[in-house]
């Protein structure tokens, strides 16, 4: 994750883009430090997938963290197509998963079950092993989204990439802002990386509330319809 963020600056204020490739920065700041000058300020935002250029994907959104946990809503609302989806994505971006890289998965509706208690290597094993348990959960009951992302917080990793389509139901906590300033409070320390991915076009989750915790955990927010 901090190697990420460090792409992201590097490539903001240069323009250039070699991603997660240290030789060819090195290379291209040894031919270019004695007249560089950083790019003006307006033109600095960068796209961070755009920046990374990760072979791993999920949803749009780079993965590059050494350790993750993936943490999807398997509530009613998911039944069908939706979770047929959700699911198809995931095990793809488990399959792209680099083996030096350590994950999880965490499913939750009105509970919270997670396929291990820690991340852990991304084996070819342990990747099928997770694929089934993926598609063994079932679907229905309501969103314990705080209990989720408390016990995905307790996972030794750098990132969460939250997934959901509904509002928070059930579970410890359900209000959004109650929600965003516990798990940002928890994390400050911990410093982990949240993602959150709002799945169906946002039908029934308030935008605001995955815009808002991504933002204040040094994550990346993405709406996202069925079949993309």
């Amino acid at each position: 994750e901090i190697r990420g963020d460090i792409v992201q600056h590097l490539t903001a204020v240069s323009g250039e883009k070699f991603g997660l490739d240290p030789p060819a920065w090195e290379k291209w700041w040894k031919a270019n430090r004695e007249n560089f000058q950083f790019a003006a300020i307006g033109a600095r935002a960068v796209n961070r997938a755009e920046a990374l250029r990760s072979r791993s994907m999920y949803h749009g959104l780079p993965i590059y963290a050494s350790r993750l946990v993936f943490v999807i809503d398997t509530s009613g609302s998911m039944a069908g197509p939706p979770i047929l989806a959700a699911v198809k994505e995931l095990i793809d971006a488990i399959n792209a998963l680099p083996e030096k890289v350590s994950f999880n998965v965490v499913a939750f509706s009105g509970d919270v079950r997670a396929w291990q208690r820690k991340p852990s290597v991304a084996s070819d094993e342990n990747k099928k092993a997770a694929a089934r348990w993926v598609q063994g959960q079932r679907v229905g009951g309501g969103t314990a989204s705080y209990d989720a992302l408390e016990t995905a917080l307790d996972m030794d990793s750098e990132a969460i990439y939250f997934l959901t389509d509904g509002a928070p139901r059930g579970g410890k906590v359900v209000i959004p802002a109650e929600i965003v300033e516990i798990i940002s409070r928890l994390n400050f320390t911990r410093r982990m990386t949240i993602n959150c991915i709002g799945f169906g076009a946002m039908r029934l989750v308030p935008t605001d509330f995955l815009e808002t915790l991504a933002a204040r955990n040094y994550g990346e927010y993405r709406p996202v319809a069925f079949g993309e």
